[in-house]
This record gives structure tokens, C-alpha cells and sequence, in this order.
């Protein structure tokens, strides 16, 4: 039904495209910021498509936990010292959804950071989305001194999320928490 596939720098239009019909105005980021997230991690970006249309996307990169990513940066380094994999932004584009799409999607990220031995998977739900994260995992954290001053940019409604891998699910890798 999908075909899935690493984003590419050449996808950002439909990204954007996708941003348009899934957000709201808000949440829109430029181009240039989704290209340097795409740059930064183009390992843990995937792109979903139904006949060769684009049809939801996720952004997910190796980052540090509690530090939110800023919205519509233009800029975009991974820390050196990443200890989990952030996933940035998800849209699923409403032809896609209901479809499994975006629990496909999750899964290609969830592959990545089991390679990277990244067990901390972290997130800011906007626009009342956290349901929908609980239903895969995550947990609403507690906004630290750190953390609030970030998610004051995502809105009144966000909620900083995190969910931890057991052990045993990435086949026994040493406790990196």
C-alpha cells in the first residue's frame, strides 16, 4: 500500500506540502530548516508515498534529552554527546491516515536508534497529539526549568514526551541510561 524510503534533500517541497495540510500555520518551518534537519540526520528521515505522492514523513534525529530541537532553526548539528533519538516532527497526510502509515514510519525510526543504541525516545506533542504518542509508548514528562522555556515556542498545549526501549528489546545492549 505505502512504499517508504530515506528522505531526501530533493523531498522538502512535498514536505512542506505536507506541513500545510497537517498543521497549522504555526508549525509551518521553511524550507531551509527542513533541510537541515533532513542534512543532519538523513539516516532517521523517511518519507512515505502512495503512488509516487508523498503522503506523510517523519523527522527524527540523534539528539539530547530535555533539549528540545528549536522550531523553524535554519541551523542544525547533532550534539556530540546524543543521548536519544528526537523525533522532530511526523505528519501523516489525511489519504494516509488510518492506514498504518505512521506506526511504519515510527518503526523505521525505532530500527535506527536500535542501531545507535539510542534505548531514550523523545518528542514535543503539538496540537493535542499526545494521545496518540501514548498509544505508542511515550510519556508526558515534566516541563524542568530547561525544557519550559523551549516548549513555550510550540505552543500552549505542548507536551514534552519521552519513551524508554526496554532492554530486551534491543536484543540485550547494555543499560545506556
Amino acid at each position: 500500500m505505502f512504499e517508504y524510503r530515506i528522505l531526501s534533500p530533493a523531498d522538502i517541497g512535498e514536505i512542506c506540502r505536507l506541513q500545510e495540510v497537517c498543521y497549522s500555520a504555526d508549525f509551518h518551518e521553511s524550507p531551509r530548516s527542513l533541510l537541515a534537519k533532513v542534512l543532519a540526520a538523513p539516516q532517521s528521515c523517511f518519507l512515505a508515498c502512495r503512488e509516487g505522492r508523498a503522503v506523510a514523513y517523519i523527522l527524527a534525529l540523534p539528539w539530547k534529552a530535555g533539549e528540545p530541537i528549536a522550531l523553524d532553526s535554519a541551523c542544525c548539528s547533532i550534539p556530540q554527546a546524543a543521548d536519544c533519538m528526537y523525533i522532530h516532527d511526523m505528519a501523516v497526510g489525511p489519504s494516509a491516515r488510518g492506514g498504518g502509515a505512521g506506526r511504519q514510519l515510527l518503526e523505521r525510526v525505532h530500527a535506527v536508534a536500535e542501531r545507535l543504541s539510542l534505548r531514550r525516545h523523545c518528542l514535543v506533542a503539538v496540537q493535542g497529539a499526545a494521545s496518540f504518542w501514548e498509544r505508542h509508548g511515550f510519556r508526558r514528562q515534566e516541563a524542568g526549568s530547561g525544557i519550559g522555556g523551549c516548549l513555550a515556542r510550540y505552543g500552549p498545549d505542548a507536551v514534552y514526551m519521552e519513551r524508554i526501549v526496554p532492554q530486551a528489546a534491543y536484543g540485550g545492549l547494555p543499560d545506556m541510561l
